[in-house]
């Protein structure tokens, strides 16, 4: 018999660190409550909301994952450029602070 896990997830939400309608908690407690496993709350070009999904990611028994959406402009182009990233420590000790993002 095949072993298979079931995990639903979302990795693309906004909260009102940004440009979203709900409270970290509140997407939190939502996704918590509409079954999701896993969430990443990925905010326009800050990372701010971070303690906070740990703090109700562990409340909710809910895995968030860090992530960021950053804004970038292109020197070419002149439309406006979205760069995801979910996953990154940025907790760590050899994180720089101040990189330089090219794009």
């Amino acid at each position: 018999m095949e072993n298979k896990i079931t995990k639903t997830v979302d990795l693309h939400i906004h909260s009102t660190y940004s440009d979203g309608s709900f409270s970290v908690e509140e997407i939190i407690k939502n996704a918590k409550n509409i079954g999701l496993t896993t969430i990443s709350i990925t905010d326009h070009d800050t990372i701010e909301q971070i303690p906070d999904c740990i703090t109700f990611g562990k409340k909710y028994d809910i895995t968030v994952i860090p992530g960021i959406e950053l804004s970038c402009i292109y020197k070419i182009a002149k439309d406006k450029n979205l760069i995801m990233t979910a996953g990154s420590d940025f907790h760590s000790p050899d994180r720089d602070d101040s990189p330089e993002l090219a794009c």
